[in-house]
């Protein structure tokens, strides 16, 4: 059987949250900027191959 030492050992990851949280809003907020950025790079060709 599996016995428990601890209350604290079962939820020692709970401690991570938090970085675990600032981790995915910074990954979150990278990824809409490399979006943004290739949506503009994507309308600037086709405003480039209209005008010739």
């Amino acid at each position: 059987m599996y016995y428990r030492s601890s209350p604290y050992k079962a939820c020692k990851h709970s401690s991570y949250m938090p970085f675990v949280a600032v981790g995915m809003l910074a990954l979150t907020a990278w990824y809409l900027r490399e979006v943004q950025t290739m949506t503009s790079a994507v309308v600037d060709i086709r405003n480039g191959l209209r005008r010739r």
